[in-house]
């Protein structure tokens, strides 16, 4: 799969940039991740890829349930995480790779890669009969790795990723509904739906693509086909 080449971000508009603002448990814990991977030092012995396992554990004790996705590269690892932020969950991604002996992090809460809207998050809440917002960013886990696959198919190119699609993104008891319109070039949710209420056939599908990590290209209602 391939993922965002380097760490140019999506265009902060003002609604992300209204909603990031007040974020400040992301902030927080992405500055305490940042200097605590800044302060690491890499005994040569360890080698690179000890190194990042090292930083994984740091990062994941840091985010906790917050932390949706970890996707290890060569030189590189992603993280996905998420924060509740004026009733909307709002999706960032982090970075950390060895560099002059030490860990580069690029941990920034200010880039918004996508949203799932308070009709969507209050969704969440209520069909799972939750109060519980760890119990929320359990249920999502499975949509840090859809927006990762979002972004690799629209950086190919690919014909699923075009105006007037739907896509719909697994999570771990349902699916997202994210309208793609293109606006912000990102995927905002905008409902969620359990796998109790989904029709027989397009559930199907869905568990499909929760087993293969992808999401559902669509159109319209008409559902055309799983997206790698």
């Amino acid at each position: 799969m391939r993922v965002l080449s380097d760490d140019r971000p999506c265009t902060l508009d003002e609604r992300s940039a209204r909603l990031i603002m007040p974020g400040r448990e992301i902030v927080q814990r992405a500055q305490q991740a940042t200097n605590i991977l800044a302060a690491s030092k890499i005994a040569r012995p360890m080698g690179r890829a000890r190194a990042l396992r090292q930083a994984d554990r740091v990062v994941e004790t840091i985010y906790g349930d917050r932390l949706l996705h970890t996707l290890s590269l060569k030189r590189k690892t992603f993280y996905v995480v998420a924060a509740l932020v004026d009733g909307e969950i709002i999706i960032t991604y982090d970075s950390v790779m060895p560099r002059d002996g030490g860990m580069h992090a690029v941990c920034n809460p200010y880039l918004v890669r996508s949203v799932i809207n308070q009709h969507a998050t209050a969704r969440l809440f209520q069909r799972l009969r939750t109060t519980d917002l760890d119990a929320v960013m359990r249920e999502i886990k499975p949509y840090g790795l859809g927006t990762l696959n979002f972004y690799a198919a629209r950086r190919s190119g690919n014909h699923a990723i075009e105006e007037g699609r739907r896509v719909l993104m697994p999570t771990a008891s349902g699916h997202l509904v994210v309208p793609y319109s293109g606006e912000h070039g990102r995927p905002d949710a905008v409902t969620w739906i359990s796998d109790t209420s989904t029709g027989s056939e397009i559930l199907g599908l869905v568990q499909q693509a929760r087993q293969r990590g992808v999401f559902i290209s669509a159109i319209d209602r008409k559902v055309e086909h799983i997206e790698d």
